[in-house]
């Protein structure tokens, strides 16, 4: 079983395909183990554009050449709630 799943469709926008302002701009999946899903995309050739640790949750962020011009992200907490996992006074 894959570590995550998922497929994207984009659909231009204009008859030129996408140009800047155009379509998606970012994505971001919640996953269980930030570890495997980095080391996943990174063997698919996607390049990491930096990590960081806030609270306590994680976030990867890789670069949108990869990803057919959108900021993918990765991110990982124990909350429930994004907000409680992500805020830096606890």
């Amino acid at each position: 079983m894959p570590l995550f799943r998922w497929h994207l469709i984009l659909i231009a926008t204009s008859p030129q395909g996408f140009s800047k302002g155009q379509g998606l701009a970012s994505v971001g999946f919640k996953v269980a183990d930030i570890d495997k899903a980095i080391a996943e995309l990174q063997s698919r050739g996607v390049r990491l554009v930096g990590r960081e640790k806030i609270g306590s949750g994680e976030y990867a962020v890789f670069h949108p050449k990869d990803t057919f011009g959108a900021m993918l992200s990765v991110i990982a907490y124990d909350e429930k709630d994004a907000a409680t996992a992500f805020s830096s006074k606890k």
